[in-house]
């Protein structure tokens, strides 16, 4: 199966903990930086279906579901913790700690 592509940055927390996630999960991935390659950030853009954010995790069909896995739980944990984060401050710290 061809690895997981994550696009990422140094700045962003969530990748970090995606990454962190993705490796305990057994996930083989490669990381594509948008700050330090500028220039793949319109090919993330375009692959990710016009989301500009990081992390960008994708995969050539099928994707393993461990890496769906991780995926979702991603998603879910960014949006709660961006979407309320004076409620989810703390927990959004617990959890990517």
């Amino acid at each position: 199966m061809k690895p997981v592509e994550i696009y990422t940055s140094p700045l962003c927390g969530f990748c970090h903990a995606a990454k962190r996630l993705l490796k305990q999960k057994g996930v083989e991935f490669k990381e594509v930086d948008v700050l330090m390659h500028p220039k793949r950030k319109p090919e993330m853009i375009k692959r990710a279906g016009g989301k500009r954010t990081v992390p960008q995790i994708l995969s050539a069909p099928p994707m393993s579901a461990a890496a769906m896995n991780c995926t979702s739980w991603i998603v879910r944990a960014s949006w709660t913790a961006c979407s309320r984060p004076d409620e989810n401050r703390a927990a959004a710290n617990h959890r990517f700690g």
